[in-house]
């Protein structure tokens, strides 16, 4: 199993669509325990772009945390967000950018 394989497995939660949802309309009312579980719930997705980085230039740690830091970004400005679907859209455009920052700055 690799590493990736690993924290995916970790960090599968089963939350159906309402379920998720629900805490981006408490995000959007501006409550922080809401934003944490948001961002714990899509670990995975950070997870999953990272890992489609992965070329052995950088530490699997490293794209992680860059992966990271972009959902959190997108956990703090996702005002619009009505929906799951698009939360999700605008975290991966929002962990993508901080990637590709990542690597214009490393380069």
């Amino acid at each position: 199993m690799t590493y990736f394989e690993k924290l995916q497995k970790e960090l599968n939660f089963n939350l159906t669509e309402g379920e998720h949802e629900e805490i981006l309309h408490q995000v959007i009312d501006g409550s922080m325990h809401a934003k944490s579980k948001l961002l714990e719930y899509n670990l995975i997705l950070a997870v999953e772009i990272a890992k489609t980085y992965a070329n052995g230039s950088h530490s699997n740690d490293d794209l992680i945390s860059i992966a990271t830091l972009g959902l959190l970004k997108a956990v703090n400005s996702c005002n619009t967000c009505d929906t799951f679907q698009s939360f999700k859209e605008y975290a991966s455009r929002c962990i993508k950018h901080e990637m590709s920052k990542f690597f214009k700055e490393v380069a």
